[in-house]
């Protein structure tokens, strides 16, 4: 696989449904309840565990711009 520049280029997959990927995400959906809770919050409220949810970023560099030599 290339990139537009010709370039050796990885491909990524990601399965967000595999348990270990579930646990880390109750994992941390349970933290920041604890502390939104301990910051004095009246509700929280979770979002349904799916493909990006509840908070999506990419994983590694990302290459952005229209100038190949930056």
């Amino acid at each position: 696989m290339r990139d537009s520049w010709g370039l050796p280029a990885p491909r990524l997959t990601y399965d967000w449904r595999r348990p270990n990927e579930l646990a880390r995400v109750e994992f941390m959906m349970k933290k920041m309840e604890e502390i939104g809770r301990a910051m004095g919050a009246a509700q929280v409220w979770r979002a349904p565990l799916g493909p990006g949810a509840p908070g999506a970023h990419h994983e590694g560099g990302t290459r952005m711009g229209s100038d190949p030599k930056t």
